[in-house]
């Protein structure tokens, strides 16, 4: 069939993985070793979407130039990322890839030297910095309109994890949980990251020394599940991170405070949009 939206196809293959009488219908032994499944599982659908890219790139190139996708979406577990934006690249195409970009810095550096020698967009999507409300709020404490900017507080609980969801086979929770798939931060790296780049996107500051406390909650999990960081800024600004995904309740509630000289600016995420208010001390 025709392959030209990646995310479709890739959609139907995690169907037909699914649908795999071998992955769903466990034999004896296989139920009493659940992780045995799940491992099968994953390296079939890694398998599955490769398969669907290799399709996709090999019928894009036969089409005319002007007719081929104008960029590619890499929206996959995290450690498939560098090899599908690799491959993609080298087939010149123009990649958004979601965090994170790699799984290593060496993985980074290869995937930059492509792009180099490509000549193609490379773009990596960290989606809060995209709202309307957060350029408003960083052009107003860049340009300096609020003060010097003394504390920013960022919380970022969610509670979808607070109980093992990855031995009950829930595919996110699964390669999230996954140091092979995943990377070497659960909770840090997956909500963690994009407080830490809005924090660095708002502020124009680069954070310079952190000292976290990452904690795993849940009894048998191998990477962290919620987290607490103390940051300072290079330009002398100190910061406070919050994340968590046991906290019961929370759905996706980023809430920033940033306090400034006379101001106050805090933004909390709804539904559909990221809300913003001013606070003016007189």
């Amino acid at each position: 069939g025709d392959h030209r939206d990646l995310h479709l196809s890739i959609r139907r293959q995690r169907q037909m993985c699914i649908r795999d009488r071998s992955l769903t219908t466990p034999s004896p032994k296989q139920r009493s070793n659940k992780s045995d499944m799940l491992s099968r599982a994953t390296h079939s659908l890694a398998k599955a979407i490769q398969l669907s890219l290799d399709a996709m790139v090999e019928h894009e190139l036969t089409l005319p130039q002007g007719e081929r996708v104008d960029f590619v979406t890499v929206a996959t577990p995290n450690h498939l990322h560098f090899p599908m934006a690799r491959r993609l690249l080298r087939a010149g195409f123009h990649v958004v890839c979601d965090k994170p970009m790699t799984h290593a810095v060496k993985e980074a550096r290869a995937l930059k030297r492509e792009v180099d020698k490509s000549g193609n967009i490379f773009v990596v999507t960290y989606i809060y910095t995209g709202y309307p409300m957060v350029k408003l709020a960083r052009d107003l404490v860049r340009n300096g309109y609020l003060g010097d900017v003394r504390k920013v507080v960022l919380e970022y609980p969610q509670g979808w994890l607070a109980t093992p969801l990855e031995r009950e086979g829930m595919k996110q929770a699964v390669w999230r949980t996954d140091p092979s798939q995943s990377g070497l931060a659960g909770c840090i790296g997956d909500i963690g990251s994009h407080g830490a780049h809005l924090l660095e996107y708002v502020l124009g500051q680069r954070i310079t020394e952190v000292s976290a406390d990452l904690t795993t909650f849940v009894a048998g999990r191998v990477l962290d599940d919620d987290g607490s960081v103390l940051m300072r800024f290079e330009e002398g600004a100190r910061g406070v991170l919050l994340t968590s995904q046991v906290s019961v309740g929370e759905e996706n509630g980023l809430t920033v405070r940033v306090s400034v000289s006379y101001t106050h600016l805090r933004a909390h995420e709804t539904r559909h949009d990221l809300v913003c208010r001013l606070l003016l001390e007189k």
